[in-house]
């Protein structure tokens, strides 16, 4: 078994970024969910080993070709604010639950297609992070995530302290109202530029990951290409593994 030498810069760098990304962490914690970053190296993880290699090998490319085909379509930061703005204020005034429900209904959908739209930039980010134009794409969601977290969390407030919280606890469950204080409570709008940097520290950690390269099993992976093999069923192929993950930060 072949091992490489680890790229020692990029390991220093990437611990010394992990400090600021900790630091930054500790002052605010982002709403919107991250989606890990794809692998550079694809795989399906069989842990019974049930599966030919040619049937993993057309998963992977049934999923890349869906993957490939999926529309993006950046958000409007201007329009998203002014649809949360209208959610909230039908919140307060509704005279009926339907208006209320109508409201959950729009803002999951809304939320969905910014997190979907988020996650397709930082995947195919992780893709190629040589790639200018989604490169400035996740730019982009990194900047207005935790500008546009203001607008719903007004809107969070008003279904809170809707009047008809037993009406939504039964259709919904009794966590939407659980979720909706909660995200009253962890945000101010004087955390913005924090979550901003968290998220920028994020990003370049990310992009340092995917950056740093070293031969292992015959092949140059990055860290993530290397990760499938701490499930391999012979131990010393774990181990060599582990250690050539480790040593990236030593």
């Amino acid at each position: 078994m072949k091992v490489g030498s680890p790229v020692k810069k990029c390991g220093k760098r990437m611990v010394a970024l992990g400090i600021s990304l900790v630091l930054a962490v500790a002052l605010a914690l982002p709403v919107w969910a991250r989606v890990p970053d794809r692998p550079e190296n694809q795989y399906v993880l069989d842990s019974a080993d049930v599966l030919s290699q040619e049937t993993e090998q057309e998963i992977i490319s049934e999923n890349q070709k869906l993957f490939e085909e999926f529309p993006y379509k950046r958000p409007d930061l201007d329009q998203l604010k002014e649809e949360f703005r209208d959610l909230t204020q039908t919140l307060r005034n509704a005279e009926a639950f339907l208006e209320v429900q109508a409201a959950i209904e729009e803002a999951s959908r809304l939320q969905n297609d910014v997190g979907t739209m988020s996650s397709l930039a930082s995947i195919r980010n992780s893709m190629d992070t040589r790639d200018p134009y989604y490169e400035a794409e996740k730019d982009y969601f990194d900047e207005i995530l935790p500008i546009l977290q203001e607008y719903t969390t007004e809107y969070y407030r008003a279904l809170a302290e809707s009047p008809f919280s037993a009406e939504i606890e039964q259709a919904y469950g009794k966590h939407i109202l659980d979720l909706a204080r909660q995200e009253v409570k962890k945000f101010i709008p004087a955390m913005i530029e924090d979550l901003q940097e968290d998220n920028r520290l994020s990003s370049q950690y990310q992009k340092l990951l995917a950056s740093c390269q070293m031969e292992f099993m015959g092949e140059v992976r990055n860290l993530y290409g290397i990760t499938k093999f701490l499930e391999d069923p012979d131990r010393s192929v774990r181990k060599a593994a582990f250690q050539a993950w480790a040593s990236f930060f030593a």
